[in-house]
């Protein structure tokens, strides 16, 4: 996998020269989870979905954990002086056998630790989610974004992402 440093691309500020985007290692895992945690507390008030488990981070790490050896799964960590600043997960998803496109890039998540933002880290990852995505000969990538997320949806709409489906969702009541 070839990876970049910042300092290649010219349209960013100096100040990413120290970011560097990797495949998240076993070490990294226990700083993404902490990562994750903020994410969902970040979410929790948009959205009570969002409200973690007692034991939300051991599951979490536990996935994280399946997904780092997959081949239809990349796990980023975005570092910074080997800090983990933030992370994404990516999968290979497929629609429905109808379609002619049948498989995508499924971003599940992407954060980076407040304080840490808008250094370029998003953009990094990014990057190396659409190449990464290319490699395995997908054309299209999709994701899921918190729509009361303002910060969120200006980022991927940065990124390019457009809206084509909405997400609805209906309480059960007993």
């Amino acid at each position: 996998m070839s990876l970049r440093k910042a300092e290649s691309l010219e349209a960013i500020s100096p100040i990413i020269k120290m970011i560097e985007v990797i495949p998240a290692q076993e070490k990294h895992l226990e700083a993404i989870v902490e990562i994750w945690q903020e994410f969902m507390d970040y979410h929790k008030p948009l959205d009570v979905l969002f409200t973690r488990r007692n034991d939300g981070h051991k599951r979490f790490r536990e996935f994280l954990t399946g997904l780092t050896t997959r081949d239809d799964a990349l796990v980023l960590a975005a570092l910074e002086d080997d800090k983990v600043v933030g992370y994404s997960l990516t999968l290979i998803d497929s629609y429905p056998p109808v379609f002619k496109i049948e498989k995508y890039g499924h971003i599940y998540d992407m954060a980076v630790k407040e304080g840490q933002r808008r250094k370029g880290a998003g953009e990094m990852m990014m990057r190396e989610i659409e190449r990464w995505c290319k490699e395995k000969g997908l054309s299209r990538m999709e994701l899921q974004a918190v729509s009361k997320n303002l910060i969120g949806l200006n980022f991927w709409r940065k990124a390019g992402f457009k809206e084509y489906m909405k997400k609805m969702w209906k309480e059960i009541r007993n």
